[in-house]
């Protein structure tokens, strides 16, 4: 079968930084078979590509601690030496196993991991495939992010309102003469919005007011 997935979670996280490495390495590399039923193995058995039958369970694909790589370009996917050469010394320094012998010719294609022991102590400490691979633990996902605080935003003062709501220095006597004169009134609790946008509406409403005379008077000392 092919699938990253059906990996032992362990060998999966390996197999995803050996991708990693390896193209960052410039290898095109690809992943072929992983886990193996009974029957599966067999086939290759049969093709003598192996030397377990699928009932002994005697293949570390059949534990699913084991991946088939291959280059991944077409008509070059197995005859590459070299490719595989250097993949294999990837492998190996991630603490995989590559380089293993099948009827006496090195299997390429072909990566191990043998932190769990060999087929004889697998068989022995958990009888089938099936047995080990119920013991498997997934991976722990990775802790979601806190969500920041919300920020209560406390209501100005009234010092902090006049503040915010200074007029510059260039235009504070006209300032002062539009709310002496009544033209500007503000909102009652001493914010005038001097530096908001004026749309040209409200301009037109505030010099319309009568009390807009008086204010020009003011200001030009008339």
């Amino acid at each position: 079968m092919r699938g990253e997935n059906l990996l032992h979670p362990e060998l999966q996280a390996l197999c995803t930084e050996f991708k990693k490495q390896c193209q960052a390495a410039g290898l095109n590399v690809g992943i072929g078979e992983t886990w193996r039923t009974a029957e599966e193995q067999n086939v290759f058995y049969a093709a003598g590509k192996s030397n377990a039958k699928g009932d002994t369970y005697q293949s570390f694909h059949q534990w699913g601690v084991a991946f088939d790589f291959f280059k991944n370009v077409k008509g070059q996917e197995f005859n590459d030496i070299p490719f595989f050469q250097k993949c294999g010394a990837i492998a190996s320094g991630l603490g995989l196993r590559w380089g293993v012998k099948v009827n006496g010719w090195v299997d390429n294609p072909h990566i191990q991991y043998e932190k769990f022991g060999t087929i004889a102590q697998l068989k022995s400490r958990y009888g089938t495939p099936e047995k080990f691979k119920a013991t498997w633990a997934a991976p722990t996902p990775a802790p979601a992010p806190k969500p920041e605080p919300i920020k209560e935003e406390k209501p100005m003062t009234p010092e902090q309102v006049r503040k915010a709501d200074e007029p510059s220095d260039w235009a504070k006597n006209v300032c002062i003469a539009a709310v002496t004169s009544g033209l500007i009134q503000g909102d009652g609790n001493g914010w005038y919005g001097w530096k908001e946008p004026v749309t040209l509406e409200r301009l037109l409403v505030i010099i319309s007011k009568p009390e807009y005379d008086g204010f020009i008077k003011s200001v030009r000392g008339a």
